[in-house]
């Protein structure tokens, strides 16, 4: 049902559609990984400022003790540098992880914990170490310090595993994103492959295969062979073009047929009329001539004997006479003299110019 050009546009749109099925998996898996990609390399960035930050906290708390312990100013130098340096660091590591609550939660302690720490802890300290460094070094001071650094460790700590946990699992989304691009490309390619060997295969016993053989049929028929028919098994524009050369066909040798049984006819009333003309040419026109010659003969033979001349030109003229008799009898036998028929022209001009004067 449909024509070829119905059933072209179903195969064409059916293939264009798994093709593009294909494409768009193939691009929402690289989108995807594209994403993840991004995210892994947010993750490693993460986790470098996380560790900027755990050791600026680090510098802080060296400085501090160093400088408690010794009472010597140089201790204090990277201690300033991470408290200036410290402002930045933790912003930027909220900014990168604003995207996941709870690690931005997390990080935000983790600034709120290390501000504190400095503010509230790490300076006093300093102060106090250069009024009363005994008061400085005493157990209680150190025993809250170790307790605030754990504490910040402790966040850290869990920030880097929960990051950590995801930058793993982004990675695994990413390679199962990848399988599935691969997957999906090859499936694709499969069943592009598989159509395009289908829809070959549709257009050769479709349309190849009876083209050629009307092809065929039609050389058979320019031949002569007008008895040659296609099987009209072909679908659509196929089918009526089987049937139109089979109609065609048919006409030719009903043609044929009817042209031989013209001839046939033509030729029948020809040898009709030429055996009429024969007959009225035997009965008519010859027994005249016969009658004409025998009175000659019998005037010839009464002629006397004293008029030699007389006898000679009445016997000529008899003898011309029994010459277009015998003409007329080879016309009467063929129409036209049987030597034209036998040997051809020149013969028959050769013969007709031996009876003329």
């Amino acid at each position: 049902r449909g024509g070829l050009t119905r059933r072209m546009v179903v195969a064409s749109g059916l293939l264009a559609l798994i093709i593009a099925a294909a494409f768009a998996m193939l691009l929402s898996s690289v989108s995807e990984l594209r994403t993840l990609e991004g995210r892994a390399r947010t993750s490693e960035e993460v986790l470098v400022v996380a560790n900027r930050l755990e050791r600026l906290v680090v510098d802080i708390e060296t400085g501090e003790r160093g400088f408690v312990i010794t009472r010597q100013d140089r201790f204090l130098e990277p201690w300033r540098e991470a408290q200036v340096a410290l402002p930045a660091q933790a912003s930027n590591l909220e900014e990168l992880v604003a995207d996941n609550p709870e690690q931005q939660a997390r990080a935000q302690r983790i600034s709120q914990a290390i501000t504190s720490y400095v503010q509230d802890y790490s300076i006093p300290l300093v102060r106090r170490a250069r009024k009363d460094p005994d008061a400085a070094r005493s157990v209680a001071a150190t025993d809250e310090g170790g307790r605030r650094t754990d504490a910040i460790r402790t966040e850290f700590d869990q920030f880097v595993t929960t990051e950590r946990g995801l930058a793993a699992e982004r990675q695994e989304r990413s390679d199962v994103d990848a399988g599935r691009a691969v997957m999906a490309a090859a499936a694709g390619l499969a069943g592009s492959i598989l159509l395009i060997v289908l829809f070959a295969g549709y257009l050769t016993r479709a349309i190849v295969k009876p083209i050629r053989a009307v092809a065929a049929m039609a050389g058979r028929l320019a031949g002569g062979d007008l008895s040659v028919r296609v099987p009209e098994r072909g679908i659509a524009e196929i089918g009526v073009l089987e049937r139109s050369f089979n109609t065609m066909a048919e006409s030719l040798q009903q043609s044929r047929r009817e042209l031989a049984a013209s001839r046939t006819r033509i030729v029948a009333a020809g040898d009709l009329a030429r055996r009429r003309i024969e007959r009225d040419l035997h009965d008519g026109i010859q027994q005249r001539l016969v009658s004409l010659v025998l009175d000659l003969r019998s005037t010839e033979a009464a002629v006397p004997p004293q008029l030699p001349e007389l006898r000679a030109q009445i016997g000529g003229v008899a003898d011309n006479l029994t010459g277009s008799l015998e003409e007329l009898r080879e016309l009467s036998r063929g129409i036209h003299p049987a030597i034209l028929s036998e040997g051809g022209l020149s013969p028959a001009i050769k013969a007709l110019a031996r009876r003329c004067p």
